[in-house]
Formats: C-alpha cells, structure tokens, sequence
C-alpha cells in the first residue's frame, strides 16, 4: 500500500495561482475558482510534499450528462468543450511567460 507524503496546500498567492484564476475568469466570465483539498490520488500531492507548487484543474464547462460518464461507462468529452479549457491553459502560459 502506498501513503501519500504529508503537504501544505500550494501558496493561493503564488503567481501561477494567480494567473491560472485570471484565466479560468476570463473564459467563464460568470463562474468563480473554488479552492479545496480532492481526495483522490494523484501528482499533485507529492509536488507540493516537496514545496513545489502544484493545481488540479480542469477548466471545462461540462454538461451534467457528460460529467455522469467521467471515468464510468462510455466515458467521453465533446471537444468543442476541450476547446474552451485549452483557451484558458493558453492564456494561463502567455501569463506567466510575461
């Protein structure tokens, strides 16, 4: 069995926080970035264990429909919804290049 390492949650102030919550504003004018802890496994916990910042995020405006078939049976995503959410990792990566 594996542990995940302990960590402190990545700096809200950090400049690619920032900039990602720009982003994600900027495409979904009427929505708000919520900032919380997921329970599940992934990178993100053994980044920030070794104090590098890290963000899961998938800036995507998803249809309920959809969203039911994530990781279940006849799993799909329109690409016209990838689109909007690689507008917004575009515009994330201009931000901090400047």
């Amino acid at each position: 069995m594996y542990e995940m390492p302990e960590f402190n949650a990545s700096d809200e102030k950090s400049i690619f926080y920032t900039n990602l919550n720009k982003a994600i504003s900027s495409n979904y004018p009427d929505s708000y970035v919520l900032k919380m802890f997921s329970p599940n496994f992934n990178d993100t916990g053994i980044f920030r264990a070794t104090v590098v910042a890290a963000f899961s995020t998938i800036p995507v405006n998803m249809d309920l429909k959809y969203l039911r078939t994530v990781h279940n049976y006849n799993e799909r995503i329109p690409r016209g919804i990838l689109n909007q959410g690689r507008s917004v990792y575009t515009e994330f990566l201009n931000s901090c290049l400047e």
